[in-house]
């Protein structure tokens, strides 16, 4: 007999999306950061036979497996989580087992008995339990020496009943060091102080305790670390050791939960539970263990560091559930931190694009094109069914004309054809046979080998291979290099409908070309990609199923290169990730440390201490004259956080007294994960030291001008907004005649020095998200500094003043200065002061 596999359920309490999967996942990696080989099974207790017939709204995404097996988005978090191959296999529902059961029962495996839910059913959840476990999933080929069960929905459901029971069963059948339970539970905060309960976990373990299963480790989830005391509580009532019981409070991201468990010694209490001392692993293994751990601390670090962020507007049909596009979400995280950006998903829901949407609610289909004019590149996911994909096509179009990166997916690529054929080949009737299976001519249509009328299972699925065509154009795009040269490439299907192959000569005469096509016929449409574009891909596959942390998917990888302006650099092989290595920390003052901003008098106070800082708009890269004035107004109007570079850090611990004698340099990448990037206090909130409320208003206006300056210009200057032509800055070098009305430095009587004005365009722009739109005369807005750089008083506003000419009552200062300020009664007297 072979090795004993060793077997860890993860079951749940209280309520469900608790967080079992990502327990289970983390759970997988560190047990794989020691060598080990994990394999993961998701229990889930409904009738459906696989995921493939539930609706992304209900249930979340549906992930497809390398064999085709349409299965819960959980096992996406398994195959990321540990780099496994899993199979349709690995996901048991009560479907798949009263079937098995009773297609024994029909050829007469149970002959001349009764068939019962106890023995037959557990027995059969036992038997598949064990045969799964000891199939490899690595690239290895070991059998694995870990089993991760996820035991779905939560404990006291009655379509769970039967699990449960073959779990406590099944314990005694593979022995007691080689079966170890974690059960997930909640201790929520309740009441006016923010008390933490421990009753609900405390009933949860004794539901599971009457069922037969008693927990080995308490993972309870929870907004907050433990309070003094919990941990020992929930030990006594329980019956585990406070080492048994783990705090999984709320994270930066969920890829610190394996961080977070690690620190409270995860590792240790199911290496003794469990004999994981005794298991043989090879000295070649554990070594990649030590570097998986290493690069998934990296990665995990990223996500916290202050970085450029990278917008993609997500048009999809589900967008008001997250989860429907949770390998899309993860796709794009892994791109973004791989390119040393942080991701910023602008959800647009594809009905408020279309026409229909102005008329019935005008109000949602201007945000939803805001939203999306906003962004750096456009996403159009899969989907099924006609709601929505007028306007998919509409997104797709706005990406051509104004050369927006845009990746397409599946029906993203199907609504990129028909844009194409309606609006480049003179085809206006171009429609899709699913949606109108009597339109003229048919861009897109069915495949003919698939079955019409059985929905469940039906597709095209899974893992398939396709080839890149030895044409010129093929030979050298964007896509086959971002794949690394490959001439062939394997990604994961699911679909109906296809492109028709009767309009592709039409189609590349015009510069849509399909650079990859099916290996096994040659004439399926897989991979195009327009000429003359920045970046205009689409695929008739899902690779954002096969995306892991630290290997990102190409087509997203791309997205983002071309979203953040590093394609042309990427392709060229420069190496961004040590060339785009952030060298940029946030800081708190000295006063300040630890809280999620500095108040102004606080600020001012450090300032005349000698704490020489620059602002946050030094992080953004060199740029133009008009971009250096956009860093400017960033940085007079968000000065909370200070970002000073790794240099002059060091210059600082070891330079002259006068600078930051109080920062020690040890606490800043805590600083940096405790505050984040946030630049203002949240919606409502008030800063401790001044009477300052800031209302949703300015952290809208916020939002804008946090975008890095590049950003900031090309959305300004959006189609309908501001002519490409017009003046946003005018510099020094055109200072207008202000005769003896320069404004005077307060310190050393000087007169300022003028640096550049913004002009009423840029001020009228980034007040779009008023409560009133309407355009208003802003005047003008000008920026002066004191040519002998004092520090700022309490009358002036950060390092800089602001000085204004022909305001109106209503203007900007009125409605976004009081953030700062306070009520309007003060306004008046404050503005004046400021020479405003």
């Amino acid at each position: 007999m072979g090795k004993q596999t060793k077997y860890i359920v993860v079951s749940g309490g209280v309520i469900s999306g608790i967080g079992k999967g990502i327990i289970a996942s983390s759970t997988g990696l560190l047990l794989k950061t020691l060598g080990l080989t994990v394999t993961s099974i998701k229990i889930d207790p409904y009738l459906n036979i696989d995921a493939g017939t539930l609706s992304p709204l209900d249930h979340g995404e549906v992930f497809v497996l390398d064999d085709g097996g349409e299965v819960d988005l959980d096992l996406g978090n398994y195959e990321r989580y540990l780099n496994v191959t899993l199979t349709r296999d690995n996901n048991i529902t009560t479907g798949k087992i009263y079937r098995e059961v009773i297609d024994k029962e029909r050829r007469g495996d149970y002959l001349g008995k009764t068939v019962q839910v106890v023995p037959h059913i557990t027995n059969a959840i036992q038997d598949w339990v064990e045969r799964v476990s000891r199939t490899p999933v690595s690239d290895t080929g070991r059998v694995p020496d870990v089993c991760i069960i996820e035991l779905g929905g939560t404990v006291g459901d009655i379509e769970s009943a039967p699990f449960i029971e073959a779990m406590r069963q099944f314990q005694f059948r593979v022995g007691h060091d080689n079966f170890c339970l974690i059960h997930v539970s909640l201790v929520p905060v309740v009441g006016a102080v923010g008390e933490q309960k421990t009753k609900p976990t405390q009933a949860s373990v004794r539901d599971l305790r009457g069922l037969g299963l008693s927990p080995d480790i308490l993972a309870c989830r929870s907004a907050q670390p433990f309070e003094d005391g919990i941990r020992e509580k929930l030990s006594m009532f329980c019956q585990v050791t406070p080492q048994q019981v783990f705090s999984v409070h709320d994270c930066e991201s969920l890829y610190h939960v394996p961080v977070l468990l690690r620190q409270q010694g995860l590792i240790d209490v199911l290496a003794k539970r469990l004999e994981l001392g005794q298991l043989d692993i090879p000295s070649e293994i554990a070594h990649e263990g030590e570097q998986l751990w290493a690069q998934w601390r990296e990665f995990a670090r990223r996500h916290t560091r202050s970085l450029d962020r990278a917008t993609i507007a997500v048009v999809g049909k589900y967008t008001d559930l997250a989860d429907s596009y949770a390998s899309v979400v993860k796709a794009l995280e892994h791109a973004a931190l791989n390119v040393n950006r942080k991701i910023q998903i602008n959800w647009v829901e594809a009905s408020d694009l279309e026409e229909a949407t102005m008329h019935k609610d005008p109000l949602k289909y201007h945000e939803a094109w805001q939203r999306m004019c906003a962004s750096d590149g456009i996403l159009v996911p899969g989907g099924f069914g006609e709601r929505g994909v007028e306007g998919m096509i509409l997104a797709a179009k706005w990406a051509r004309e104004h050369k927006l990166p845009y990746l397409g997916i599946c029906l993203g690529m199907q609504v990129a054809v028909i844009e194409f054929a309606r609006n480049m080949c003179g085809m206006a009737n171009a429609f899709s046979a699913e949606f109108d299976k009597d339109c003229e001519m048919p861009a897109v249509v069915f495949m003919p080998e698939i079955d019409p009328t059985t929905m469940g299972g039906t597709m095209r699925l899974g893992s398939r291979p396709t080839k890149f065509q030895d044409t010129e154009f093929a030979r050298a795009c964007m896509i086959k290099q971002l794949y690394g040269g490959k001439d062939e490439v394997h990604e994961r299907h699911r679909h109906r409908y296809e492109v028709n192959p009767k309009i592709v000569d039409d189609l590349e005469s015009k510069g849509l070309h399909f650079v990859g096509r099916d290996a096994e016929t040659g004439e399926r449409m897989e991979i195009l990609e327009l000429a003359d574009h920045p970046y205009f891909v689409a695929a008739q596959y899902h690779p954002e199923y096969l995306t892991r942390p630290l290997n990102p998917s190409p087509p997203f990888l791309g997205l983002l290169l071309a979203a953040s302006g590093q394609l042309d650099a990427y392709l060229a092989g420069q190496d961004l990730a040590a060339e785009s290595e952030t060298k940029l920390k946030i800081k708190t003052c000295g006063k300040c440390r630890g809280r999620r901003y500095c108040s102004r008098s606080h600020q001012i106070a450090d300032w005349n201490a000698g704490h020489r800082t620059q602002c946050c708009g030094d992080a953004a890269p060199a740029a133009p004259e008009t971009a250096e004035h956009a860093r400017r107004l960033q940085r007079m109007l968000f000065p909370e956080h200070i970002i000073v570079s790794e240099e002059e850090e060091e210059e600082g611990e070891g330079g002259s007294a006068g600078q930051d004698s109080d920062d020690d340099g040890d606490d800043d990448d805590d600083a940096g994960s405790q505050n984040g990037t946030a630049l203002v206090p949240a919606a409502g909130e008030r800063a401790e030291d001044s009477e300052i409320e800031v209302d949703a208003e300015f952290m809208q206006f916020q939002r804008r001008i946090q975008r890095n300056p590049d950003q900031v210009l090309r959305y300004a200057r959006a189609p309908g907004q501001i002519a490409s032509e017009a003046p946003l800055f005018v510099s020094a070098s055109d200072q207008p005649d202000q005769g003896s009305d320069v404004p005077h430095c307060p310190g050393c009587g000087e007169p300022r020095e003028f640096e550049f004005q913004v002009m009423p365009q840029l001020l009228n722009h980034l007040a779009l998200d008023a409560a009133d739109p309407r355009s208003i005369d802003w005047g003008t807005l000008l920026v002066y500094s004191c040519p002998r750089s004092c520090p700022p008083r309490d009358s002036e506003y950060a390092e800089e003043t602001v000085c204004r000419q022909n305001f109106s009552a209503h203007g900007i200062g009125q409605k976004y200065m009081r953030a700062y300020y306070g009520d309007q009664t003060a306004f008046a007297s404050q503005f004046d002061s400021l020479n405003m």
